[in-house]
């Protein structure tokens, strides 16, 4: 008798204890589930990331777009962050474990790519040219020295590319579609040389290449522009030129960018007291 009620008291607890098992199990499956299925709720379909994107117009101003208001901004950041529906599969952005500085990468269907970047990746543009859905990102490369370039990803089919690192390290400000290829125009990376003058790449194909930058005779006529003034006045924001004196030190590059901008000045560029002390210095 008491040997039957221990087998039955043992057969009680393995059962109370698979139901509970079971109980949690499926309660954790569920939750899963659920938030599988929020997560694939919140994604967004690539038609309505164009309608939302094309809105935008780029410029020199602001790396994302001229004049983006700040809600719209987040929209696109979220956006991102949600998933992107492509042909390919889902395309967001995802931070990557490091032991070192975060760093952030773009995932299709939870899978890294080659796109890395040291500051969240921003979307910039969104285009659809004949089958192929293309997106430009925003990175950061994490040199002191270079705060923005770019890479494209481009979805054709169940495939998908990632181009080369390009940029000047300054935003982009124009992006153009002719010809099923895009046109990006991006200011050299000399910011004494104004915005007028521009490194030009083309896409096609999910091949990005450089084709024009600017010549001496573009950055001659830029430079002739300025006055000894303006030089005088950049050199003082950089800290180039304090108490009347012009600074040589390696931190201002021996004072050869404001003597590059003083020697192609205008002839007729005013000779003030600004002129004299450039005279001085860089001869």
């Amino acid at each position: 008798m008491n040997s039957k009620f221990k087998l039955w008291l043992l057969i009680i607890i393995v059962v109370v204890l698979g139901l509970v098992g079971l109980y949690y199990f499926q309660d954790e499956s569920t939750k899963a589930l659920n938030n599988e299925v929020a997560n694939e709720s919140s994604v967004i379909e690539y038609d309505d990331l164009l309608s939302e994107v094309m809105q935008r117009k780029l410029d020199a101003s602001n790396v994302e777009v001229g004049q983006i208001t700040q809600e719209s901004a987040m929209s696109i950041d979220n956006m991102l962050r949600a998933g992107i529906r492509t042909s390919a599969g889902i395309v967001r952005t995802d931070t990557i474990n490091t032991q070192m500085l975060p760093q952030y990468t773009i995932k299709i269907n939870d899978t890294a790519t080659a796109i890395k970047s040291v500051v969240p990746i921003r979307l910039t543009k969104a285009f659809l040219i004949e089958s192929e859905q293309i997106l430009i990102f925003a990175i950061g490369p994490g040199d002191n020295n270079c705060d923005t370039q770019y890479q494209i990803f481009t979805v054709h089919g169940v495939k998908y590319k990632v181009s080369k690192v390009f940029g000047t390290c300054l935003p982009l400000t124009l992006v153009t579609e002719s010809n099923n290829q895009l046109e990006i125009k991006i200011p050299q990376s000399n910011p004494y040389l104004g915005d007028e003058v521009n490194y030009t790449y083309l896409y096609k194909n999910g091949e990005v290449k450089l084709v024009s930058q600017p010549t001496k005779k573009e950055i001659k006529k830029s430079l002739s522009k300025s006055t000894a003034k303006a030089i005088i006045d950049l050199a003082k924001q950089n800290g180039c030129y304090q108490d009347g004196v012009m600074l040589d030190n390696v931190s201002c590059g021996g004072g050869k960018r404001y003597c590059s901008m003083f020697k192609n000045l205008k002839s007729t560029a005013k000779h003030d007291n600004n002129y004299a002390i450039l005279k001085d210095f860089c001869e």
